[in-house]
């Protein structure tokens, strides 16, 4: 629901109304609020399927402004940064807090100190996400904490949100599903406030497939075993489940025991491929379309690929048309470059993309989509190898590129750009339903 919820903080009269969020061009549904479900509107459905929902219930339709969410979803990650040790943001609406030798939070808030509550060895984890419920409050040690996350939260960024805290982290993603689904805890779960007995009941009240990283497909080969809930995961021979399912669902298992195995990380690995793609709002059909949409991938890339301080020294550029229209002529085709000394130069990178798309360019086809995909990266600062026809980027391109993304950070993204960007727009995202970016465009920001 945070997609929603970032439209309602401003729009406080869209409470209780209907609201779904678009995809890409404007295409499926990714959000629906608890109103929008409940009219029969499914996760992933076409919008030219249920306009008569639409219409007939008056529901509120966005496109994604990923603007505005990246924004709020940073306001909030800061706002739970500040009343916890640490943080590792997971996704754009959750976060992990390390919540280590904060049992007795409850007593500098000024609120009792319940004596059941769990010492700070049992209390590691806390996973707060976002979503859209009353915020209340208890004084329970950690709890009181969890509450007062949700309190800060709602009030600094408009952001309602769930609290989950246990001794693992897939314990504490549990018990923050379990305070979404159910009113009764008003947003926070703590786990260890439980008795053992309380605690299995809770584990066997929730489908096995409810716990993190046990997808559909494992689903199903557990209930084959006769695993169908939590419970029965925690409890199974830990020797069979690695056996049938490898040691990755033996943590998962050893993790809903409160056994460690997953670390909080405070800084998110890098990553070893960096992908841009997006389908186009209209077909397009020129080299100089093409050529357009793909300066900007690589431009996206290259910040990325910087940004985690780190070269590439592969970049593969593809075109296809759409599989969806069957009667129009199909043609995909795609083209791997080598870069010996590695690079995170977007003019160099882009130069190379456009080269390769012009090997790869075919007219007479109406292309829906194009992108990039950067491989073989590695730190910046390792020993690149020695080449006399690419020596690597200078340290006054390493320097401009610097430039580029301090200005771009400053005044907004695309501030600075390629220029082959500005040959063709017809490649641009379609967004007819486009909430203004409130907090991120001096020209959107909200008037009263």
């Amino acid at each position: 629901s945070f997609y929603a919820s970032c439209e309602r903080v401003f729009r406080p009269d869209l409470a209780g109304v209907p609201i779904i969020v678009l995809s890409n061009n404007d295409g499926c549904v990714v959000t629906r609020t608890a109103e929008a479900k409940a009219l029969g509107i499914k996760m992933g459905e076409p919008l030219f399927k249920i306009k008569h929902l639409v219409r007939q219930n008056r529901v509120q339709v966005f496109s994604s402004n990923y603007e505005l969410y990246a924004d709020m979803s940073r306001r909030m990650m800061n706002t739970v940064a500040t009343l916890v040790p640490r943080i590792e943001v997971y996704s754009i609406d959750e976060c992990f807090a390390d919540l280590s030798g904060m049992d007795h939070y409850s007593q500098f808030m000024g609120a009792g100190q319940n004596d059941a509550s769990p010492s700070s060895a049992f209390m590691r984890f806390g996973e707060i996400s976002n979503q859209a419920s009353a915020s209340s409050g208890q004084n329970t040690g950690l709890l009181t904490l969890g509450f007062s996350i949700r309190a800060r939260v709602l009030q600094w960024t408009g952001i309602p949100t769930c609290v989950g805290i246990a001794p693992t982290k897939t314990l504490a993603k549990f018990c923050n599903h379990l305070a979404k689904r159910h009113a009764v805890f008003k947003g926070v779960v703590d786990w260890n406030a439980w008795t053992p007995a309380i605690q299995q009941r809770a584990l066997a009240s929730e489908d096995v497939t409810e716990v993190w990283g046990i997808g559909r497909q494992i689903g199903r080969s557990l209930n084959a075993m006769g695993i169908k809930t939590a419970a029965d995961l925690a409890n199974a021979p830990p020797h069979t489940i690695r056996k049938m399912f490898g040691v990755v669902v033996e943590r998962t298992q050893r993790e809903l025991q409160g056994i460690e195995c997953l670390e909080l990380e405070d800084i998110a690995p890098k990553r070893q491929q960096i992908v841009r793609s997006r389908s186009f709002g209209q077909p397009i059909t020129t080299l100089d379309g093409l050529s357009a949409s793909l300066a900007h991938h690589v431009a996206e890339a290259a910040q990325r690929l910087r940004g985690q301080g780190s070269v590439t020294h592969a970049i593969q550029v593809f075109i296809h048309t759409n599989p969806f229209k069957p009667d129009l002529p199909q043609y995909s085709g795609s083209d791997c470059v080598a870069i010996p000394a590695g690079t995170s130069d977007t003019l160099k990178l882009n130069q190379i993309a456009q080269k390769a798309l012009k090997s790869i360019f075919k007219d007479g086809y109406e292309y829906k989509k194009c992108g990039v995909v950067l491989s073989g990266i590695e730190s910046s600062s390792t020993q690149a190898q020695l080449d006399w026809i690419d020596p690597g980027d200078s340290d006054k391109r390493i320097e401009l590129m610097r430039c580029v993304d301090a200005l771009n950070s400053r005044f907004g993204r695309g501030s600075i750009k390629v220029g082959t960007e500005a040959l063709n727009q017809a490649w641009s995202m379609r967004r007819d339903k486009l909430s203004p970016k409130y907090t991120t465009q001096f020209t959107d920001l909200l008037r009263i």
